[in-house]
Order: C-alpha cells, then sequence, then structure tokens
C-alpha cells in the first residue's frame, strides 16, 4: 500500500531526507513553506506535486496519511501536536520535543486519535542493531557503553545550533544517537548517575559529560560536543569482548573484539539510505495497522534523561 507523505520544514534535513526517498524512486506527495518560492522549488527540485505555504491548510488536505516534520526543536511540539489533532500519522525529526512532559503529552494524544507517532532516531532503523541484538546473548554480560559524538558547528550569530529560541544545544541535536545507543543495549532503563555542562555564551549546552548506570550494574559514558570534531564511535563492552561502531548513528558494520585480540566483523552489506530504511518501517508500520512505534519508549526514556541531565547542571 502506498502512503502520501507531506515534508514540513524545508532545510538541510529535509533536502537529505527528499533526495533519498527519490533516489529510491518513493512518492512524495506534498510540501510545506512559509515562503512560496521557496516551496515551488524544493518541489520542482524532487518532482513532488502539492505545495503548501500555509500549515493549517496542509493538515486539512484529507490525501495526506504522514507528516515528516524537519522543523526546528522548539517548533515540533506544537506541530505534532495540531497534526495528529488533525488525524494525521508523524515522524518527527530528533528531538521530537524539549523535554519528557512535552512528549508524554503527545502520545496519549496520538492514542487518542489512533495515529502512529515516531521519531527519527537513526539507530532504532538501521538493520545492523537488529543483527547485533540477535548476536548479544552471546557476547556475555554487558558491562559498559562509551558513545562519543563531536560536530563542529560553526559560531555565528544565526546559527540555529546555539538558538535558545530554536532549542539549539548539543543535548538535543545529536544526543539522542549517543543516549540512544546507550539505551538499546543495556539490559534495563539507566538514570543518570553523574552530568556536568560547558554552556555556549548564547546559554544553549556547548559540551556535555553524562555517567549512566541501571539495576543491572552496567554503566554508559557519554560525550558531546559542538564546537570541536570528535568520532561518532561507539564502544560496547562486554565480559567475552567488545563491539566497536564507527559512524554508529548510520552504521552498516561493526567490529566484536575477542580478550585474545581477535577481531569478528559484522556486517549488513547494506547500502539504503537511513532515510529511506525510516520511509519504508513507518510504511510498514501502517500496513500492520500500528498506531504506536515500537521505540516511543525508548525516546519518551531518553527525554527523561535529558530531563534529568538538566537538572544536575543547575
Amino acid at each position: 500500500m502506498s502512503y502520501h507523505w507531506a515534508i514540513v520544514g524545508l532545510g538541510t534535513v529535509a533536502e537529505e531526507f527528499a533526495t533519498a526517498i527519490t533516489q529510491a524512486d518513493l512518492p512524495i506527495y506534498a510540501v510545506q513553506s512559509r515562503s512560496p518560492e521557496k516551496g515551488e522549488a524544493f518541489a520542482k527540485r524532487f518532482q513532488i506535486p502539492k505545495v503548501y505555504s500555509s500549515y493549517q491548510e496542509l493538515l486539512e488536505d484529507p490525501t495526506i496519511d504522514i507528516i515528516y516534520l524537519a522543523t526546528p526543536h522548539a517548533f515540533h511540539y506544537q506541530m505534532v501536536k495540531e497534526a495528529l489533532q488533525h488525524q494525521k500519522h508523524v515522524f518527527c525529526e530528533k528531538a521530537i520535543t524539549v523535554d519528557a512532559k512535552e512528549l508524554a503529552e503527545l502520545i496519549e494524544i496520538s492514542k487518542e486519535n489512533q495515529c502512529l507517532l515516531a521519531e527519527g532516531t537513526t539507530i532504532f532503523y538501521m538493520p545492523l542493531y537488529q543483527k547485533l541484538k540477535e548476536y548479544q546473548p552471546q557476547f556475555g554480560k554487558l558491562k559498559m557503553v562509551q558513545a562519543n559524538f563531536g560536530s563542529f558547528k560553526e559560531d555565528k550569530e544565526d546559527n540555529r545550533f546555539f538558538s535558545p529560541k530554536d532549542a539549539g544545544g548539543a543535548l538535543l541535536d545529536i544526543g539522542p544517537y549517543a543516549f540512544g545507543i546507550c539505551q538499546y543495549f543495556m539490559t534495563s532503563s539507566p538514570k543518570v548517575f553523574a552530568s556536568t555542562v560547558e554552556y555556549h555564551p548564547s546559554g544553549v549546552d556547548e559540551s556535555s559529560c553524562t555517567i549512566l548506570k541501571n539495576d543491572h550494574e552496567e554503566l554508559a559514558s557519554i560525550n558531546l560536543t559542538f564546537r570541536a570534531k570528535m568520532p561518532k564511535r561507539a564502544i560496547v563492552a562486554f565480559e567475552k569482548g567488545y563491539l566497536t561502531i564507527d559512524d554508529y548513528p548510520r552504521a552498516t558494520s561493526a567490529t566484536f573484539t575477542t580478550p585474545d585480540g581477535t577481531n569478528y566483523l559484522i556486517e549488513t552489506k547494506d547500502t539504503t539510505h537511513a532515510f529511506v530504511h525510516e520511509y519504508q518501517t513507518m510504511n510498514h508500520w501502517l500496513e500492520q495497522g500500528s498506531v504506536s512505534s515500537p521505540f516511543i519508549s525508548n525516546v519518551l526514556q531518553i527525554m527523561q534523561l535529558f530531563d534529568s541531565c538538566r537538572q544536575q547542571w543547575k
């Protein structure tokens, strides 16, 4: 079955999404931009038939099934809420909200309206992670996860990554990947044991270090920064060896290293773009009659961890 997708928020991420989807020969039905010229140009470039300059008009189109929301974080809550109330399924870019309270409310609204609500933290959709989960019992007891993500952002006054009004900062932008991969492998939900931060002059979090711990005596350390490049590398340490996952947000392979130094490559040989996996997974859930993303509870737990970090930063 084919579903009618609409893209809202035509920035860099939306451009990458539309490129991946159209190159995979998959349809996009509509776009919305406050700038008619920008919307028309975007639609022409990707051969998208419908263009809206008003979000309300887009929501009132009964043909549209799924909203792909790629606006800045600060706008997500209200826009997701309105879409759900119009009986639209929503696939929202991370971070889906700015805190756990907002997300909990949206989950309830999605249930009331029988609409599917999902967030675009890519590790939930990449086939590699499903494969690693299947192998995980063979690795022995999990001991520790390390996740680093350093992204150098230009320190410009108009850069949304450092804008408080756009809910900028490293935690909401790149934190979902790092916290997500730690939570994915941990046996039970962790809590924030300790967290410290360095703020950007604008007031948003620029860099942070966080330690997580759960009831199974598993630890995780997470290092994030917006003003220094670091490899997107995760180390997942078990009693029988450790996984190294480079470029973990969209990884297609991992290496398992045993205590004697023997390396084993685990790969999917999958060349499908991460956005295509997200698009196809969302469609599959709807075809199966799902009205709840299997990962939305994970996302809510991550938002609760973010809230705990901010409490420790005060």
